[in-house]
């Protein structure tokens, strides 16, 4: 069911996204205007108390009639019309009064507060805020202020309007770009999900399509089809698994059921019957080795035992080894010459390196040619078992470490395929890398010891 681009989580992160960025703005808009308009402030009351200042210093030295005369002029009482000069050009306007609250001179509607801004005017027609301060000098006060410049009700306004345009301007564009952003991601998740769900009901071959753009999606889409091909490939794997237990039990069962036929033929001949046993015997023992080979490989590739690893003297296993199977080469008229490095250590399983060694020698043993020589070599680096025959077709070098994989299709000789796999697992679980060296004469495994070994 396709979900509306609305609802989508894309278009409320850009949503959410949005109302941050104009918390944010508007945060820093308002920040900068308080700054702004207290720097403003600051300026005009160091104006006021210069112009003070410089006041009082005239009366004290002049007197307050002789600063009257000189600072007002003949027209000591302002009229309102006086005041739009002053409101224009952005002067001082003043008021000067007795002891007796009488104007001297100024304009008779300025007087003083208790604020902080220390005056308010009273004027038919003009509303601009002003700032003041009062003082008094000798025989009287006085009040001196200044229009409010125009600058701080520009910055509160274009801070209005900055306010405003985020809204007005923000919020449709969010929604634009929200809508889109999301239909298009959205749209992208449907195309994936589409997949997984027909991959979920049984069309493995199904993929995820990629634009090429190399963007998330893509990646995304390329991770989930390397994930679906690994799972193919595994089950590939199974299915061979599968057949290989099915091919691999099959026949020894068949075997062991004829020999119970030939049993029950055969029995009033004793001698007939024991043969018959022994054979059945043989067959239940081939059983038990595919199954044995099986839970040590499930053991191996679970890494439960790398959890036993202690220090192990390497060359001495090896040695041993090769003294163990050297009479068992010379009975099938094979040699195996060993060549071990003394002193090289690693910390592992003793008994999976035993069985390592015992597979890839009992390999050789079996399927190397007549009157061969087996080399069993050690060094600081690497472990090699080869011998001089004509070695593995290459058609089979890329699955010789499968399990059940055997370059005998017809599964006509003894074996259940599952050695390699297991010395392979072996190997990796102690950090060794094998391969078949394809370059070399004969089938020959080199594993390559771990880097901190040699």
């Amino acid at each position: 069911m396709r979900r509306s681009v609305v609802r989508s989580t894309t278009f409320a992160r850009v949503l959410r996204a949005f109302g941050i960025f104009v918390l944010i703005a508007l945060g820093v808009l308002w920040a900068l205007t308080l700054l702004w308009r207290a720097n403003l402030a600051s300026t005009e009351w160091q104006l006021l108390e210069a112009e003070v200042a410089w006041i009082e210093a005239d009366i004290t030295e002049n007197g307050i009639e002789d600063f009257l005369d000189a600072y007002a002029g003949d027209e000591r009482i302002w009229e309102d019309d006086f005041l739009y000069e002053p409101l224009e050009e952005g002067s001082f306007i003043y008021a000067f009064r007795d002891e007796e609250d009488e104007l001297l001179a100024g304009y008779g509607d300025l007087y003083p507060t208790d604020l902080k801004a220390g005056a308010e005017l009273f004027h038919p027609e003009i509303d601009v805020p002003i700032r003041g301060v009062k003082f008094g000098y000798d025989g009287g006060y006085a009040v001196t202020a200044r229009f409010e410049p125009d600058e701080r009700s520009d910055i509160l306004a274009f801070a209005q309007f900055g306010t405003f345009a985020l809204f007005l301007i923000g919020l449709p564009l969010a929604l634009f770009v929200g809508y889109f952003l999301s239909r298009d991601v959205l749209r992208r998740i449907e195309v994936i999900s589409a997949t997984t769900a027909a991959i979920a009901e049984g069309d493995m071959a199904r993929r995820a399509p990629e634009t090429g753009q190399n963007d998330e999606f893509d990646r995304l889409a390329g991770g989930i089809n390397h994930m679906l091909g690994a799972l193919a490939q595994l089950n590939a794997n199974i299915e061979a698994v599968s057949v290989g237990v099915a091919h691999d039990l099959k026949t020894p069962l068949a075997n062991i059921g004829g020999r119970l036929e030939l049993m029950e033929r055969d029995a009033g001949d004793p001698a007939a019957l024991q043969g018959h046993i022994e054979a059945a015997q043989d067959y239940l023992d081939e059983l038990l080795r595919i199954f044995e080979a099986l839970l040590r490989l499930g053991e191996v590739e679970s890494g439960r035992r790398k959890a036993a690893f202690a220090p192990l003297d390497l060359s001495e296993i090896v040695a041993n080894m090769g003294e163990a199977y050297a009479p068992v080469f010379e009975d099938a008229q094979k040699s195996l010459e060993v060549s071990v490095a003394p002193g090289v250590a690693l910390d592992g399983d003793r008994e999976l390196l035993e069985q390592m060694l015992s597979n890839l020698l009992e390999n050789a043993l079996e399927h190397s040619r007549d009157a061969a020589q087996v080399q069993l070599t050690l060094s600081a680096s690497a472990l090699t078992i080869g011998d001089d025959g004509p070695g593995i077709p290459p058609a089979h070098h890329s699955r010789i470490f499968e399990r059940f994989y055997r370059a005998d299709s017809s599964r006509t000789n003894p074996g259940s395929g599952l050695g390699l796999a297991l010395v392979k697992s072996i190997a990796d679980l102690h950090a060794m890398t094998i391969t078949l060296d394809t370059r070399a004469k004969g089938a020959v495994f080199s594993i390559a010891l771990p880097p901190s070994q040699g």
